[in-house]
């Protein structure tokens, strides 16, 4: 599987994630609890550090990726010169 498409559909669900809390309503049909502050997003965007730490994330999720499809194909960082 290309690292590309997974990324953009691990991006995408997360994404996907994060809007559903941001407009979650309760099961009774209430609107959001008015008491609950701004999300860490916010507070990040009014900063200005929204962007990098996005691209971090992104980073540290694609590690993560290649490390699980490293270890399910069973492969290692061990450069074997011939």
């Amino acid at each position: 599987m290309r690292v590309e498409s997974v990324l953009a559909r691990t991006c995408s669900h997360a994404l996907d994630g994060n809007e559903k809390a941001k407009t979650a309503s309760g099961s009774n049909g209430m609107t959001k609890n008015p008491h609950i502050g701004s999300s860490l997003d916010d507070l990040f965007e009014e900063e200005g550090t929204l962007d990098e730490i996005n691209i971090i994330a992104i980073k540290r999720l694609i590690a993560w990726q290649i490390q699980q499809e490293m270890v399910k194909q069973n492969l290692s960082k061990i450069r074997r010169v011939c």
